[in-house]
């Protein structure tokens, strides 16, 4: 959580997005880490969209098929 509350508060490049997304997606089973992820692609979505659409395909790619 303190994790992405700093990085919420302040613009990051994007190497350090990608790697906490990177971090949070391997734990993004979990409800809570799922919220977190999200927050963090909301709060960005518009400064890197690139990034940011990735990481929701690599999102859909790695965990819908196991929650259906």
């Amino acid at each position: 959580m303190p994790l992405v509350e700093d990085v919420c508060s302040r613009i990051v490049s994007e190497d350090e997005l990608s790697h906490l997304l990177e971090y949070l997606l391997d734990f993004a089973c979990d409800e809570k880490i799922l919220k977190l992820y999200k927050r963090v692609c909301r709060r960005y979505l518009y400064v890197y969209p690139g990034c940011i659409k990735f990481y929701i395909e690599a999102y859909r790619e790695m965990w819908e098929d196991e929650n259906k």
